[in-house]
């Protein structure tokens, strides 16, 4: 299997309508860093011909995977099943709608090799002003976090990250159903960073 600098799998669910635009953005993106990039496109028993458009695109390019799952088994274990074929030294997630902001990237990807990091997430800072039964919810999830997953004070995670392989090969790991994301991350390591993003 060829090995490329940049893998960044997409989990993808009745995306035909969308999911060649998001290729599109992220080689217009991803070639601007100047590294060799693969797309691994996961399509997860999708009712629609999202396999179809995807084999086309993979066709098309050496550098694109498609997998088609037989059944849907949802975003995470099929992140996971992505994770299996990425090849790169660096591994991130993309959704399939449009939805990820891509340019973050370049960003993400220069915080975690300058500050020597092994996962770099972005989160999202909301501008409305959240209600006091959430923020207690917020905070209740906060404590549970450090509690169960050894999360450390002051970081956050959402789905959009860049991981170095050997954390990526640590979290395929797990062969059970239903993973939890940032648990495996947290269980590999604790040498995680943040980017912001409204």
């Amino acid at each position: 299997m060829k090995q490329y600098d940049f893998s960044v799998v997409i989990p993808c669910y009745n995306s035909e309508k969308t999911i060649g635009s998001v290729v599109k953005e992220l080689e217009e993106t991803l070639a601007q860093m100047g590294r060799s990039y693969e797309i691994v496109l996961v399509a997860d028993g999708c009712r629609d011909n999202t396999f179809g458009v995807i084999s086309q695109l993979a066709r098309e390019k050496k550098n694109i995977v498609a997998i088609n799952l037989a059944k849907n088994s949802g975003q995470y274990p099929a992140l996971m099943a992505g994770f299996k074929y990425a090849s790169g030294d660096l591994v991130a997630r993309c959704e399939d709608d449009g939805q990820t902001d891509v340019t973050a990237y370049p960003k993400m990807i220069e915080k975690l090799e300058k500050e020597g990091l092994d996962v770099v997430s972005v989160v999202y800072e909301s501008r409305e002003q959240p209600s006091l039964f959430r923020s207690l919810g917020t905070r209740i999830a906060v404590a549970m976090s450090r509690a169960m997953i050894n999360k450390p004070a002051g970081i956050g995670f959402s789905i959009t990250f860049v991981a170095r392989r050997f954390v990526i090969e640590k979290m395929i790991e797990y062969d059970q159903p239903y993973p939890f994301i940032e648990g495996l991350v947290f269980r590999t390591t604790q040498n995680v960073g943040n980017i912001r993003s409204v």
